[in-house]
């Protein structure tokens, strides 16, 4: 769980594992609906420098701010049907309108 929008969120290290794996260059990809159907734009970043660094958790928090920017920026285009506050406590509120927090595994 690594906080994105400054709650804690359901977050994968896989970028910054691969990266250290394999020595690759990892950019940031950003694509966009233009309006009136009229196509895509895709704004693809340079390389991020000094990535992945010492911690994987570090180098998530990074790109959830990078992302965090983005989203900002045209909130409309995020999918944010995608449940990215998923696994937290019965601290945080039930952000999806049904509380399977307190539920036991199946």
């Amino acid at each position: 769980m690594v906080n994105f929008f400054g709650i804690p969120a359901a977050t994968t290290t896989a970028t910054s594992r691969l990266a250290r794996i394999s020595g690759a260059a990892v950019l940031t990809y950003f694509p966009e609906r233009l309006p009136g159907n009229a196509g895509y734009r895709v704004v693809i970043g340079p390389a991020l420098e000094d990535f992945p660094g010492v911690d994987a958790i570090c180098d998530v928090e990074r790109f959830n701010r990078l992302l965090e920017a983005q989203i900002r920026r045209v909130p409309e285009q995020y999918l944010w049907v995608h449940r990215r506050f998923k696994g937290l406590t019965a601290d945080y509120p039930d952000y999806y309108g049904r509380d399977s927090r307190n539920r036991a595994p199946r």
